[in-house]
């Protein structure tokens, strides 16, 4: 059985040449590429045989990366004829190979591999799960196995998977797929290549610790998806080292592959990631080896020091949670007090029977957790505040909606510390947007009963908002302010508006104020926002010192419908 199996695995490979130099390719008529609209781009290739070139697309491809991306989109053809024919035959001898004989390393991994390429996720789930069992814990079955559990959002399974393969590859294979080298800039990798031992390891827990979209898992996502791009790397171009491997392991699965015939043998590809240019290589046709062009290779070191990686988060999505953080002065020198106004999203509002992981984590500037306080919430739409206080040395806040039931989660990142300037004795807290109310002088606190702040999950209505904040130190630089309120648009247009504090009697450009004694000074602006077509804006307010000569200032982007 097993000498059946190799002959049918190797009837498989031979295939495979055929379906590896038809695979993606197609080719581009060069009246799509017309010399005017790129005229950066000198190349004239191709036009004799009426498609563009290789070269020709290579240089559009830095030059002009968008009309070359439209140009794609629109006039790529295909050309499919011999992956029809060879894909089956390639499939059919890997499977016969792995009937004769279960165990089978090759035959399954190309098997596996091109269940993985096609997104079939629970299909490569069971059948490295069989792998694992005929071969009695193959370490390709376990990244396989860890592979699909990660894409079908498992990742707590995952990562058990990949530390049972870790331990049973050579310590060369495994140091390969936990090398965060590809990751960094070049200064951070070489301080990485530099450290060894303890500091090595404490690096690496750093680096991941930084990374961790949702710390209220007790697995970390982005480390997992890392490990499951390494495994199919590893697998699929025979490293995670080799060009196209580090481009796997730092920005995932690309949105499109596209292939021309380059010279005879030749073949290259461009790989989509979006806007600018596609990252390029070349591939002898009969080979799985490919390598950088040398403009890929030059485009790739330039997004190394710009954008080095990316999570994907196509697993375990952590979809971004609306609201509005407010930093207010704590009592105690160097404190803040942090407030959160946000509201359950609908994504997350799976019903009265179910709950919600609510994590609240204070980071340092390393992102190390400080402070961690978790709670359940009902999962219904409805509004949510958090209050907390934030000591020296804390940087970060972090607000986290978890159901985990369902796997989903929604996130929130901010500036925790309220830091004034040593070198201006006054501040001002952030604004905190509320529903309008006209209150009495004396109720105007922070938390006071009758303040609704707003959770900004959506636009605001063009009549009026309130706007609440605190002003420090004022009384001891200046016997009176004077506070104004504008709107920035998009455009950079600014647009002075009518404001009424509390107490007064009816809206003005701008109105005179005197700071409480005591330090602290807290005011609530209606401000009026009629006059402002609907779209985003910045909202400014400014309490101009008298006595001080400079300025208070505090700002947040909205909305206006």
């Amino acid at each position: 059985p097993v000498v059946l199996a190799d002959l049918h695995y190797e009837r498989g490979r031979l295939a495979r040449e055929g379906w590896l130099a038809a695979r993606n390719l197609g080719r581009i008529r060069a009246e799509e590429l017309p010399a005017g609209a790129c005229a950066a781009a000198r190349s004239s290739g191709g036009a004799s045989s009426g498609y563009a070139s290789a070269d020709r697309l290579i240089a559009w491809n830095y030059l002009c990366p968008a009309e070359l991306g439209e140009a794609f989109r629109r006039g790529f053809e295909p050309l499919s004829d011999e992956v029809r024919r060879d894909l089956p035959v390639m499939m059919a001898s890997f499977r016969a190979a792995v009937a004769a004989h279960p165990a089978h390393p090759g035959a399954n991994v190309e098997i596996l591999l091109a269940l993985a390429d096609e997104g079939r996720w629970e299909d490569v789930l069971e059948g490295a799960r069989r792998f694992v069992w005929a071969s009695r814990g193959h370490p390709y079955g376990l990244l396989l196995t860890g592979l699909a559990l990660q894409r079908l959002a498992r990742s707590e399974e995952a990562q058990a998977q990949f530390r049972l393969a870790l331990r049973a590859l050579p310590a060369g294979e495994a140091g390969a797929l936990t090398d965060i080298g590809p990751l960094l800039p070049r200064r951070e990798r070489e301080e990485y290549l530099a450290a060894s031992g303890e500091a090595k390891e404490a690096w690496v827990r750093d680096f991941w610790g930084r990374l961790d979209p949702l710390l209220s898992t007790a697995v970390n996502e982005r480390e997992v998806e890392h490990l499951a791009r390494a495994a199919y790397a590893a697998l699929r171009f025979g490293g995670a080292r080799t060009d196209p491997g580090e481009i796997w392991l730092r920005y995932g699965r690309p949105a499109a592959v596209r292939a021309v015939r380059d010279r005879p043998g030749i073949r290259t590809e461009f790989w989509d990631y979006g806007s600018g240019p596609d990252l390029t290589f070349r591939r002898l046709t009969s080979s799985n080896r490919v390598e950088f062009t040398p403009e890929g290779q030059a485009y790739a070191e330039e997004l190394r020091q710009v954008f080095p990686h990316r999570y994907g988060a196509a697993a375990r999505p952590v979809f971004t949670l609306p609201g509005q953080v407010v930093r207010f002065l704590g009592d105690e020198p160097g404190t803040t007090e942090v407030e959160l106004h946000t509201r359950v999203p609908p994504l997350l509002a799976s019903g009265e029977a179910d709950t919600l992981s609510l994590g609240v984590f204070l980071l340092d500037d390393s992102g190390k957790k400080v402070s961690v306080v978790q709670r359940r919430l009902p999962a219904r739409e409805e509004p949510v505040t958090v209050r907390t206080p934030a000591s020296p040395g804390v940087s970060t806040l972090v607000v986290e909606l978890y159901n985990r039931r369902t796997g989903q989660a929604a996130a929130l990142r901010e500036r925790a510390a309220l830091t004034p300037s040593s070198a201006v004795p006054a501040a001002i807290s952030d604004l905190l947007i509320a529903r309008a109310a006209v209150p009495a002088p004396d109720a105007v606190a922070r938390g006071a009963s009758w303040l609704e702040p707003d959770p900004l999950v959506g636009p605001v209505a063009r009549g009026a908002v309130g706007v609440f904040f605190e002003l420090y130190g004022v009384d001891s630089v200046s016997r009176w302010y004077r506070l104004r309120a504008e709107a920035e648009g998009a455009d950079g247009r600014i647009q002075g508006l009518p404001i009424r504090p509390a107490g007064e009697p009816g809206f003005r450009p701008t109105w005179d104020r005197r700071p409480r004694s005591g330090g602290v000074t807290s005011e609530f602006l209606s401000v009026a926002l009629s006059d402002l077509p609907p779209g985003r804006y910045t909202l400014r307010v400014v309490a101009d010192l008298a006595d001080a000569g400079f300025p208070l200032l505090a700002e947040r982007d909205l909305e206006v419908r």
